[in-house]
């Protein structure tokens, strides 16, 4: 997701890759971090919203694959976070 790019664009772009026979699109929204993930079977809109406290799937694409959004739009120049 570009900052001079629409809602409405990206929209259009996800359904595109979807009708070209893409399986699983992610649309990561910096400015209200959260993504969107959208399926083939569901061209009408993103079947959900994951906010700071989900994590990616790789779902049938990847399976096994995970990932935490929040990790996404951590400041890479701030130290980590003690566990």
């Amino acid at each position: 997701m570009s900052p001079d790019q629409t809602a409405r664009a990206i929209a259009e772009k996800a359904r595109k890759y979807l009708r070209a026979g893409t399986s699983l699109v992610w649309v990561v929204w910096p400015q209200s971090e959260h993504v969107d993930v959208w399926h083939r079977d569901v061209l009408t809109g993103p079947v959900r919203a994951l906010s700071m406290s989900d994590s990616l799937a790789g779902e049938d694409v990847i399976p096994g694959f995970t990932y935490p959004v929040a990790e996404l739009f951590r400041d890479p120049l701030a130290p980590a976070a003690e566990e």
